[in-house]
């Protein structure tokens, strides 16, 4: 088991409520667990349930009338709360119903509402809550940002991703490498990016070097850009901090 599995304890009755989202965290680099994906034929059903449950970073209670009234879900997480697992509540519906054993215990926890007009302000929050516990695949992350370099989200995806993990040598190669692929780009969504990008990598020490030159190269590239005060200031605190 990946010691950052995200565990999602469902009831199947809401299989197509709970199918999107976990596409969307699979999407968003997420190791999610579930038990009809991940459960071998000749496996023993709850022995493997236990164990991804005691070995996840998050469990996430996907809780509607028929998860809060499944014998199944409360026992997951009431292990879960045993084994003091971080939890997130998302409500898929207004008002579920619930067994008096989990009505008690969700007393307290915030919910993540995920439904009617809240349906994508909740996912977005689960995402970024999410992101907040490194729960990431970063095996997926690379790929993506092979396969997908002009992609026009680039930088926003790849901003939370090293904000999440500062250190990892390997996301700060890519995006070094993305920085001299477009330091002359005039597109000004590029231009953002490459800012976006070119402000965390200037903050590392081992990229003091290239961050002095390409910082330059940017700004010569684009003498009459609004925001190129703020490449002269990264410069200039480098200087500073040496």
């Amino acid at each position: 088991m990946n010691e950052e599995l995200i565990f999602i304890s469902y009831s199947r009755l809401d299989k197509e409520i709970v199918d999107p989202i976990h596409k969307r965290l699979f999407d968003n680099n997420f190791n999610v667990w579930m038990d009809r994906e991940d459960i071998g034929a000749g496996d023993s059903w709850r022995a493997e349930i236990k164990t991804a449950i005691k070995t996840c970073s998050v469990f996430i209670l996907m809780l509607s009338s028929n998860s809060g009234q499944s014998q199944y879900v409360e026992s997951e997480f009431l292990y879960a709360n045993q084994v003091n697992k971080k939890i997130f509540i998302v409500e898929l519906e207004p008002n579920p119903l619930m067994s008096l054993e989990l009505e008690f215990e969700l007393l307290k926890p915030n919910r993540i509402l995920v439904h009617d007009e809240n349906y994508e302000p909740g996912l977005e929050k689960l995402v970024s809550e999410l992101l907040k516990f490194s729960v990431i695949n970063k095996k997926n992350i690379y790929d993506w940002f092979r396969k997908y370099p002009d992609n026009p989200n680039w930088s926003r995806i790849w901003v939370k991703k090293i904000l999440v993990s500062p250190r990892d040598s390997t996301l700060l190669k890519i995006g070094v490498a993305w920085l001299k692929k477009y330091v002359s780009n005039d597109e000004a969504q590029y231009c953002n990016q490459w800012i976006e990008v070119y402000r965390i990598i200037s903050k590392q020490n081992q990229y003091h070097s290239f961050s002095f030159e390409w910082g330059g190269r940017w700004i010569m590239n684009h003498p009459g850009n609004r925001r190129i005060e703020e490449v002269k200031y990264l410069i200039k605190k480098q200087i500073s901090t040496q």
